[in-house]
């Protein structure tokens, strides 16, 4: 779950289909907020890092994109440790207060934010150090139980992040049987020619690929499909100890919950034989 580097510059920090922009700009000092990211990402280490991303979030209060700086920062606290660190006498009660402080910032994520308020239709697969806010608040819910001290803990966050990408699944595939199909142009119209029709027949295309993977429940992504698959393991792993019945009770109760979904697939295919611990 963790990025590389020390996160994305401020030019990418904005979200992928993103919220509408709320009302209160006259509240937001955008020079400070693009000067605090700035210098969080050229932070020397993680405590640094972190205010200044705190700091960001106060010249900007009540923005939808928000949930990128405050997901950074529990990612910082939970998995980056500052350079000499290790030595410290006290290094693993440190240890345990960024853990319950990054605990309370993705709890937090998850009261504040409302995933489907990100969605997006169209998945879209960004490659490098950028951010889907289309998946953060899911990934906060499994950062929350990797945060979280007992088992019915890291269930609660592990369902919360299936129930994410459940509305996603339901959502997308509405929307891509309701789709229509792109209109069609032909070579020999006013806005014609070769080229327009060739555009038009990928459109077509990649419409009619849509509505056979909705038909077919074929509708979360690879990363959102991985996310998934995640969630199900740490479930799954948190009943190991009480053996395998109860392992496959638990997976059962997600096959209920989520039918026809690739969720229940894959809780189907965790019961049948463990993936093992990846």
């Amino acid at each position: 779950m963790e990025r590389s580097g020390y996160f994305a510059s401020a030019c990418v920090l904005l979200c992928v289909a993103s919220a509408a922009r709320p009302a209160q700009e006259q509240d937001w000092d955008l020079q400070r907020f693009q000067a605090e990211v700035f210098l969080a990402d050229r932070a020397g280490g993680r405590d640094s890092a972190v205010a200044h991303l705190r700091q960001a979030l106060a010249a900007r209060p009540n923005h939808p994109d928000n949930i990128v700086l405050e997901f950074r920062i529990g990612i910082s606290l939970s998995q980056h440790v500052d350079p000499g660190e290790f030595r410290a006498p006290d290094f693993l009660a440190r240890r345990e207060k960024r853990i319950a402080e990054a605990l309370q910032v993705f709890e937090g994520i998850l009261r504040k934010y409302k995933h489907m308020d990100y969605h997006e239709r169209d998945s879209v697969i960004l490659l490098g150090k950028y951010y889907r806010c289309a998946t953060l608040v899911a990934e906060a819910a499994m950062q929350a139980a990797g945060c979280s001290p007992d088992h019915e803990q890291i269930r609660k966050h592990e369902w919360t992040a299936l129930e994410c990408l459940n509305q996603t699944w339901e959502r997308r595939k509405k929307d891509w049987l309701a789709a229509p199909p792109p209109p069609e142009v032909k070579e020999d119209s006013p806005f014609g020619g070769t080229l327009a029709r060739a555009k038009w027949e990928s459109r077509y295309r990649h419409w009619q690929q849509r509505k056979e993977r909705a038909a077919k429940g074929d509708c979360l992504d690879p990363i959102e499909l991985e996310l998934a698959k995640a969630a199900i393991r740490k479930y799954a792993y948190t009943v190991e100890k009480q053996g395998q019945a109860e392992v496959m009770r638990a997976m059962a109760r997600i096959v209920e919950a989520f039918p026809g979904t690739p969720m229940a697939e894959l809780a189907q295919e965790r019961a049948e034989g463990p993936w093992g611990r990846q």
